[in-house]
């Protein structure tokens, strides 16, 4: 970030109020007494934005005492400035664990506050929450149109008085993010509350002008005078809002045409990301940008992907070595060089050692990558049949890790899309991927062939084939796209797998996308509880048809995993018992439920909700301090007279309760009878109450309802000193037959 002219305008200022003097007069200057704050911190940023966190779009809420009486207090190092005029009043400091965005009536905050200053800030009394889904402290506000409280912008006397000063700025200090994606940034309120406000560098990002919509001409320049204007940047695929105001000093100046890095504020409006430049100068390398690492054009180097495994790091991408050799044979645990057979003679070959330099014999400095049997990087990469491929470049696809006891590739399934040789071109179609077939056990229709019969097929009982390759983040939205389609693990969504013909494949739009049913298939072949899996073959049989908006395969009765064309181990997952007979989503409406409010403290507003922007139901009550409350979430009618076995599954997440015991008394699940009592049954799975994850309830049996009329019910209770929040999403009954709603 350029900050230094901003900083030594700092010193200049503060020789100022010193005085100037002559080299004469110098015995005579007082001495710069450096602040020193008195408030010490005593929390974090994120733990802040976290306990005061809600999903609305717009809330304020007033910062209490901590349940022991002391202050909020955080310590934080500011990361803007107002001085080019972009940054529109209001001043943002960041800590280890995240940003916090002050909102202040009042221009020219860079005169007092530089970039890199520590500030220490009394919370409580203070208000927190969002303008337009931007968490941030300002003064409670009634916003007409939303029919919602929002936050706005505070008198300065106001901020001026709850904000200590610690020490001279310290520039050096402040962390930039590099983020190579949005679709990196964690999804839900965690993510949120660590990622926004934050200073971020974007690599080869692109600008892309919009059209004026009064004029209809196309803006080359960052924005319009006098005017918010809102450009695009291309980062990753993905493109981003750039707001620029009309009063800033570079509003007018031509946007860059050739692609760039650069370094901003990462921001929120509505329900989406957007960005905003601080200072033009923090736009650098255009026409020669920083490419992200472990891409096809920019791969790891050997040595950096060491230091990855070394950090307990499992990335997928590309990584780029010299071919130095070949594991020796009957060698199961490489720990010495002596372990590896180095140069073009070659015993087996079944694997090759890749090095940062050509003439390295340092096993330590080297990654073993496998070539699996019968497959096309084994044909043509393999010293054993190429010695004259000693001391080329490779550069291969596939997850870093550690392999028979040393540094690793693994996940690749030896395809040509999986692997460039120096100086070797494979020819098209050689092991490309699976080969298309008719839908028969015998022969299933590949992933391409999926995707070729598009949105309309409606093809049942069918054999499938392909390389599990990702997985969708429903969190996110209800249809597939570049946002939310996530070719990496850990996962966070058991529910559905992407499968692609090329075991490299990341192009969403050449993948389809699997929907697992709850129980044995969903637990075997989902990448949350078996990460291994990507990168491996899964053969279904299924119905193809539209999932997440793009093409699928739906109601799965059989699935296997297995590691390769080439043999491999098998993984069976058996038929589970029955079909999907009815589901509740809650992304895009309450799917029918409705509240029923047996006791509500006046302080609160709702004790249920439903999430409208990741699309779960929400029960809390806690609004700055925990309140007492009796309330329930309960489904329509549910017909079961034509269904056998039913058995009811859900994903759910309990947190902020006292404990996990507390939050299981305060929390259950019932069935009723139409015109009976509840009947509270056990819920086999819970989660740890420490984080936002969802966990799969676990199978709950509803034969003892079978044939008859019933409604679900989630129940939730507090009291005025614990309370804790409860999170339900994916309500899905399996079995046999059908059920009604009615």
């Amino acid at each position: 970030m350029k900050i230094l002219k901003s900083f030594l305008y700092g010193l200049m200022a503060a020789a100022t109020l010193g005085g100037f003097s002559s080299c004469q007069d110098n015995i005579d200057a007082p001495e710069f007494e450096v602040p020193v704050a008195t408030l010490k911190a005593n929390t974090t940023i994120f733990e802040v934005k976290r306990a005061f966190w809600d999903d609305a779009t717009n809330y304020a809420t007033e910062i209490g005492t901590k349940e022991d009486g002391s202050h909020y207090i955080v310590a934080g190092r500011v990361i803007t400035t107002d001085e080019p005029g972009n940054v529109f009043k209001s001043i943002t400091i960041q800590d280890e664990t995240a940003a916090l965005t002050f909102s202040v009536n009042t221009y020219n905050l860079f005169l007092n506050y530089r970039v890199g200053q520590e500030l220490v800030v009394d919370l409580t009394g203070l208000t927190i929450g969002k303008y337009n889904g931007l968490q941030q402290i300002g003064r409670k506000e009634w916003y007409a149109s939303g029919n919602a409280w929002e936050v706005s912008f505070m008198a300065p006397e106001l901020f001026y008085s709850h904000v200590q000063v610690n020490g001279l700025p310290e520039p050096d200090k402040v962390i930039v993010h590099e983020l190579q994606s949005i679709g990196d940034i964690p999804s839900g309120p965690d993510g949120l509350c660590a990622w926004q406000s934050q200073l971020v560098r974007l690599n080869n990002i692109t600008f892309v002008p919009q059209v004026d919509t009064e004029t209809g001409e196309i803006v080359t320049t960052f924005g319009l005078y006098k005017k918010n204007f809102n450009q695009k940047v291309l980062l990753d695929g993905t493109e981003i809002t750039l707001r620029t105001s009309g009063y800033s000093d570079f509003f007018a100046e031509e946007m860059p045409t050739k692609p760039c890095d650069m370094t901003c504020l990462l921001s929120y409006y509505g329900s989406a990301w957007q960005i905003l430049i601080i200072d033009v100068n923090d736009i650098e390398n255009e026409g020669n940008p920083t490419l992200p690492s472990g891409t096809e054009t920019n791969p790891w180097s050997v040595d950096d992907a060491i230091a990855r495994i070394q950090q307990g790091q499992t990335p997928t991408g590309w990584t780029r070595g010299y071919i130095v050799g070949t594991v020796a044979p009957e060698v199961t645990d490489v720990t010495s060089s002596t372990d590896i057979e180095w140069g073009a003679q070659a015993t087996l070959a079944n694997t090759v050692v890749i090095a940062p330099e050509a003439d390295c014999t340092d096993f330590s400095r080297c990654i073993v990558v496998s070539l699996p049997q019968n497959s096309v990087m084994r044909e043509y990469v393999a010293l054993k049949n190429h010695p004259e491929n000693l001391g080329k470049t490779l550069d291969i696809y596939g997850t870093l890790d550690t392999y028979l006891g040393t540094f690793g590739i693994t996940n690749n399934q030896g395809t040509a899309a999986e692997f460039r040789l120096e100086g070797v071109d494979v020819p098209e179609g050689s092991g490309s991927g699976i080969a298309d077939g008719d839908g028969t056990e015998a022969s299933p229709y590949s992933a391409a062939q999926v995707v070729a019969m598009g949105t309309d097929a409606n093809v049942a009982n069918v054999y499938v084939k392909g390389y599990i390759v990702g997985w969708v983040d429903n969190t996110i939205s209800n249809y597939a796209d570049e946002n939310n389609c996530v070719f990496s693990v850990p996962a966070t969504a058991a529910t559905n797998i992407l499968i692609a013909s090329n075991a490299g494949e990341t192009d969403y739009t050449k993948c389809a996308v699997v929907n697992l049913p709850t129980g044995t298939i969903r637990s075997a072949v989902n990448l949350v509880d078996n990460p291994g899996n990507l990168g491996k073959i899964v053969t279904m049989k299924g119905t193809i048809r539209k999932y997440f908006a793009i093409p699928g395969v739906r109601d799965l009765t059989e699935a296997s995993v297995s590691d390769g064309e080439g043999g491999g181990s098998v993984t069976p997952t058996p038929t589970p018992g029955g079909s999907e007979l009815w589901s509740a989503t809650f992304k895009s409406s309450e799917d029918g439920f409705t509240y029923d409010i047996v006791s509500m403290d006046p302080a609160l507003t709702y004790v249920w909700t439903r999430d409208t922007q990741y699309g779960y139901m929400k029960a809390s009550a806690y609004v700055g301090q925990s309140y007492a409350s009796d309330a329930w979430l309960v489904s329509p009618v549910l017909d079961l007279a034509s269904a056998t076995s039913p058995v009811i599954t859900f994903e759910h997440c309990i947190n902020k309760f006292p404990s996990v015991d507390v939050a299981k008394s305060q929390c259950s699940f019932a069935v009723r009878e139409v015109g009976g009592t509840w009947k509270t049954l056990d819920i086999p799975t819970w989660g740890t109450n420490t984080s936002w994850t969802f966990v799969a309830s676990g199978d709950i049996s509803l034969s003892a309802y079978a044939g008859k009329q019933i409604q679900l019910g989630f129940h939730y209770t507090s009291e005025n000193d614990a309370s804790g929040t409860w999170e339900v999403k994916n309500i899905v009954i399996t079995g046999n037959g059908s059920i009604t709603v009615k």
